[in-house]
Order: C-alpha cells, then structure tokens, then sequence
C-alpha cells in the first residue's frame, strides 16, 4: 500500500493535511512517479519515509529509497518509533481552550487539522487500537 499525506504548517505552528494518496499494488516506481506527478510538488520542503525503506531488496539489490530518489524523489528517513510517534500524534490532536483573537470568545482548538478529502486518514486514524499491555503504544495486530 503506498499511503502518503500533504502537510501544510503555519506560522502559528497548527499543521493541515490538506491532501492524502492512498493506493494499493503499486510497484515502488510506479509509487515514486505517483507522488512526483502531484502539482504540489515543486513547493514540497521535505519528504518523510520509515527507515525500512533503506533497506536493501533481495530482488534488486536496492534499496526503495534508492529506487525513489532515481525516479526524482529524495526521501529524509524518520523514525519508526510507535510509542513517540503515537505520544506525538495525541498531542497534535489534543484540545485546548483558546480565545478568539476578535470576539475574545473562548473557543476549542488543535494543533492539527484533516481536510475532508482525506477520506483514508479520517477513517482510519480513529480506528487505531492501543495496546492491551502498554497503553502508549498502538496495537500491531
């Protein structure tokens, strides 16, 4: 599955995904030529993948990153840590109370926000189980 998502950040620190590509069987080319086609991508600063995407295939003795960079996409390695990356991902999405800069009405915010055209992320994102053994962690199976 080649999932990837569009993410916008302002000055103010609140990110928007605004765009997501969500398609199965794809070969890593085919998902490399997907993403350079975007319109977007000329204003794209940094493309985050999973570190399992440097490692080497047997099939080809290359890596995915390999393989996307030679279809024009470099790709910055992230980390693949669940329990940060879920910790972090709570704290993007949590409420707080706010005043409105005009009518100095409170008003609850978040940090981050998800277009409704991002039907995959919205479906899915809500779905994620925790751990029954350690709650800062999501389930694997």
């Amino acid at each position: 599955m080649f999932a990837a998502v569009f993410v916008a950040v302002n000055t103010h620190g609140k990110a928007y995904i605004y765009k997501e590509i969500y398609k199965s069987n794809l070969i890593i080319s085919e998902a490399a030529k997907e993403l350079i086609e975007q319109p977007e991508i000329n204003i794209v600063k940094n493309i985050y993948a999973p570190p399992d995407l440097w490692n080497r295939r047997n099939d080809t003795g290359k890596s995915a990153s390999e393989i996307f960079y030679e279809n024009g996409v470099r790709l910055n390695k992230c980390s693949a840590d669940r329990i940060n990356g879920w910790l972090s991902v709570k704290e993007w999405i949590k409420l707080y109370t706010t005043r409105d800069e005009q009518t100095g009405q409170e008003i609850k915010e978040t940090n981050l926000y998800v277009f409704s055209n991002c039907l995959n992320l919205i479906r899915c994102l809500p779905a994620i189980q925790l751990d029954d053994k350690n709650p800062n962690d999501v389930a694997t199976e």
